[in-house]
């Protein structure tokens, strides 16, 4: 089994919106232009620990 888990500090990034949530975790997370921005998508994301290849 291979170490899948999402990982990003968002400690060092200021946010005041959820757009800014979202900016802050595209690049750590690997979230192409494509990504929905809303909590279903995120659901999507740790569910199958990672975006789809066909999703791209």
């Amino acid at each position: 089994m291979t170490d899948s888990r999402l990982r990003g500090d968002l400690r060092s990034r200021l946010g005041e919106t959820l757009n800014d949530f979202w900016d802050a975790v595209a690049e750590p997370c690997g979230l192409p232009e494509c990504f929905g921005r809303n909590l279903n998508a995120w659901s999507d994301i740790i569910e199958t620990r990672g975006i789809s290849g066909g999703n791209r």
